[in-house]
């Protein structure tokens, strides 16, 4: 689960839909999974990949 998170957080720094999820995560205001969901994974995936 840790090589996930990094990868979200990685895509955090470079996408502001996957920025405010995150953030979102960190006060608490959406539960964790969020991270997790299929369209946020698809999203924080395509981020990277266009590296």
């Amino acid at each position: 689960m840790s090589w996930v998170a990094d990868r979200v957080t990685e895509a955090s720094i470079k996408d502001a839909q996957v920025n405010a999820t995150f953030l979102d995560v960190l006060q608490m205001i959406e539960h964790p999974k969020a991270l997790t969901r299929p369209r946020g994974l698809l999203r924080a995936a395509k981020v990277l990949l266009k590296r």
